[in-house]
């Protein structure tokens, strides 16, 4: 039998960063490991500013961490980030 693959990804939205681990078991099977998600409010105040807001961006940073810590412990062989519109604009 082989040794199953784990992957992470992390969404970056304007309201919240969550983290999903999965293990892959197959060409169409996996299986949800961890699923973690936390208010960072990043885009609050960004359509007035058109700038993100240092406590924001604080506790996105906090957060990305936290669930780049969870994926590694879990033992994640490649982990993919992505972001919302508004943070990439």
């Amino acid at each position: 039998m082989s040794e199953s693959l784990r992957i992470a990804a992390i969404d970056l939205g304007t309201n919240s960063v969550r983290l999903i681990v999965a293990e892959v078991e197959g060409p169409d099977r996996y299986r949800v490991l961890d699923d973690e998600r936390d208010q960072t409010r990043l885009g609050l105040g960004l359509q007035e500013t058109g700038r993100i807001a240092p406590e924001s961006a604080a506790a996105t940073l906090d957060a990305l961490e936290r669930m780049k810590r969870i994926a590694e412990g879990l033992g994640v062989v490649e982990l993919r980030a992505v972001a919302t519109a508004a943070l990439r604009d």
